[in-house]
């Protein structure tokens, strides 16, 4: 099975942006505000912000 790139584009708030330029600077292997979603969606979706999420992110 080979994953297919969708473009989407997204309207964010000044916070939201600050708030997704804070987990890239400050988390190792978030590079780019489509990791930073995707981060924050699974750390929500799990309750926890424990590495585990950052794993998945990283596995292509």
């Amino acid at each position: 099975m080979t994953e297919k790139m969708i473009q989407k584009h997204i309207t964010l708030t000044q916070t939201t942006k600050d708030i997704l330029d804070e987990l890239i600077s400050n988390t190792v292997g978030i590079n780019n505000y489509s990791e930073a979603i995707r981060y924050a969606i699974l750390s929500i979706a799990d309750k926890t912000n424990d590495g585990q999420n950052l794993q998945n992110l990283t596995k292509k």
